[in-house]
């Protein structure tokens, strides 16, 4: 079973770092980032809003010279959001492919940012639209701008504000496209005890639990020894001799586990998604959640193929809040 490629909803970003490093990702503060104006870019200006719209379900490569400017709402201080940015702007957000780590750094929370689109590439992954460069792999409809140079010629820093309030998000507005990739907040949901999780090895294969319950997962996510626990409880598809454990997670790449909540009067469920190398990866859910509490939580909104997922930016003791 654990030999056999699964491609489910909860997988959807690209893996992280190597494999060796299953650990919380390293997050110095080297100060302030810089914060200017940039020069008068010669260009037209476009709402993220209209950008997107140039997507008609294929990757296109902007042509014209046109410059969006959106205000930073994410952060990878704490492990979330590895190497990519979200903006937004009055119109809707965007996902950045920027292809850098420690990215808080040089782009903070706040940050308006300007970027010249052309010779850069929008496409989409099961429904979730990006910003980045022009993809040689058929499997990814963008790739990263990773090279500093065309970080350097088409992202420019500007002052630091105070981030907009959270978009509040109901049943009637969280299938909205112009809210993926904005900074959001959902109210009074309730825990739908259900979890998915999926392991990694280093062959191309996986081992995965979904369904029926929390497996006892009350943890936003599971570092490697936390997984490891739960394997030799046989929590996991696919029967991991406890001889064989240690060397297969030595082999394979951090978790993403994403915890289902009940927003109310939607008839789909919002993915709560965390990375394993997340600070808080092993952080439990407040018992008064996991026993029906209702509770306000904020992050980044995304989709994946028709399922609404949220990441939080922070520490989740900041970002989930028990409605009183």
């Amino acid at each position: 079973m654990r030999k056999q490629l699964i491609l489910l909803s909860a997988c959807l970003t690209a893996l992280m770092v190597s494999c060796r490093e299953w650990q919380p990702v390293f997050t110095p503060d080297y100060g302030e980032a810089s914060a200017s104006e940039p020069y008068a870019l010669d260009a037209n200006t476009v709402s993220i809003a209209e950008l997107k719209a140039m997507y008609k379900g294929t990757p296109v490569t902007i042509t014209d010279d046109i410059v969006i400017r959106g205000q930073i709402v994410s952060s990878d201080q704490y492990g979330q959001n590895y190497r990519m940015f979200y903006i937004e702007d009055i119109s809707g957000g965007l996902e950045v492919k920027i292809g850098k780590s420690q990215n808080y750094n040089d782009y903070r929370l706040g940050q308006w940012v300007y970027i010249k689109c052309q010779d850069l590439t929008l496409g989409a992954s099961y429904g979730m639209i990006s910003l980045g460069y022009k993809s040689d792999d058929p499997s990814y409809e963008t790739a990263y701008i990773d090279v500093q140079s065309l970080i350097d010629t088409h992202i420019f820093k500007g002052r630091i504000d105070p981030l907009p309030e959270p978009v509040e998000i109901t049943a009637e507005n969280m299938a909205d496209g112009k809210n993926f990739g904005r900074r959001v907040r959902f109210r009074n949901l309730t825990y739908g005890n259900q979890v998915f999780t999926i392991v990694y090895d280093n062959g191309g294969g996986s081992t995965y639990l979904r369904n029926g319950g929390n497996f006892g997962i009350t943890t936003w996510s599971m570092s490697a020894e936390n997984v490891r626990r739960h394997i030799l409880a046989d929590r996991f598809q696919g029967k991991i001799p406890e001889a064989e454990v240690d060397a297969y997670l030595a082999g394979a790449s951090a978790v993403n586990t994403s915890q289902y909540f009940t927003v109310p009067g939607a008839s789909e469920p919002l993915q709560v998604r965390t990375s394993g190398y997340a600070k808080f990866a092993d952080s439990e859910i407040p018992e008064g959640v996991l026993k029906g509490a209702k509770v306000d939580i904020t992050g980044i909104l995304t989709t994946y193929s028709g399922q609404y997922q949220l990441t939080l930016n922070d520490d989740s003791a900041e970002s989930v809040r028990i409605a009183y």
